[in-house]
């Protein structure tokens, strides 16, 4: 689709003070270079996603290291997400042990899954430090700006800082208060998975360049899970890459999808 035509899918209301139709057609149209480039290297190579297959609450340390060697030794995933948040003890000898299997060339990030209060929350994560996070997912209610705000400035004084990863806008307009008060360093693939009418914890944008334009404009979009189940989080990732050039760390899962053939 030409930007323009894109664009005119697309509802701005609530976001015009932000971004209007027609600087979302420049932002796609500066874009434009090396889109068939891109579009080709995905369909040829892929692109890089990350495994949660070691992560999982309750595998035992053996089993964790195990499948965290297997998917990257193996698989060749460039990043494992672990699952924390339930006994700060078991967290770090966990990432201790991962940090260890992978080595210091593969990413790994934590998901809290919104256990966390922000106190909390920034005192966990700074005893996190030592094992080079590449984000911090859910780490308090997803519906809470200020608290993400506060707690990615509270651990970035502590020095270099994992990004805290946002899945969640129960809104249009949360993406945007979001990158206005700073609290956004990396969108998560999985905003466009479901759309949640109970528990508000994927954005509610409706489709993928949908979600693309209102919310991404600024911040790059993380790479998806490997898991199957997740293939739509994919779609994200793909539309980041194709029509705004964003992309987010080198890797090897490959991961195609006939979405880009209607970019």
């Amino acid at each position: 689709m030409e930007p323009e035509e894109l664009v005119a899918t697309l509802d701005f209301r609530y976001l015009t003070d932000a971004l209007t139709p027609q600087e979302a057609i420049e932002i796609l149209r500066a874009a434009q270079e090396g889109k068939a480039e891109r579009i080709a290297h995905l369909k040829e190579v892929g692109y890089p996603g990350y495994s949660t297959a070691a992560g999982w609450l309750g595998y035992s340390d053996e089993k964790m290291v195990r499948l965290a060697k297997q998917e990257t030794e193996v698989m060749d995933f460039k990043q494992i997400k672990l699952k924390v948040g339930q006994n700060l003890e078991d967290d770090l000898r966990r990432l201790k042990l991962a940090r260890e299997a992978v080595g210091p060339d593969i990413a790994i990030a934590v998901d809290a899954n919104q256990v966390w209060d922000v106190p909390q929350a920034i005192e966990w994560i700074g005893k996190f430090k030592d094992y080079d996070l590449a984000w911090v997912e859910e780490p308090t209610c997803p519906d809470d700006v200020l608290g993400h705000a506060a707690i990615q400035k509270a651990i970035e004084r502590m020095g270099p800082s994992p990004a805290v990863a946002a899945w969640t806008a129960s809104n249009a307009p949360m993406p945007r208060t979001m990158s206005a008060i700073q609290t956004l360093r990396l969108i998560s693939s999985a905003v466009c998975m479901w759309k949640s009418t109970r528990t508000i914890r994927h954005w509610k944008t409706g489709c993928c360049p949908k979600t693309m334009i209102l919310c991404c404009w600024q911040h790059p979009c993380g790479p998806p899970s490997g898991r199957p189940c997740a293939c739509r989080c994919t779609h994200m990732a793909f539309v980041s890459h194709c029509i705004r050039r964003h992309r987010r760390g080198d890797g090897a899962c490959k991961m195609t999808s006939s979405a880009v053939c209607s970019l």
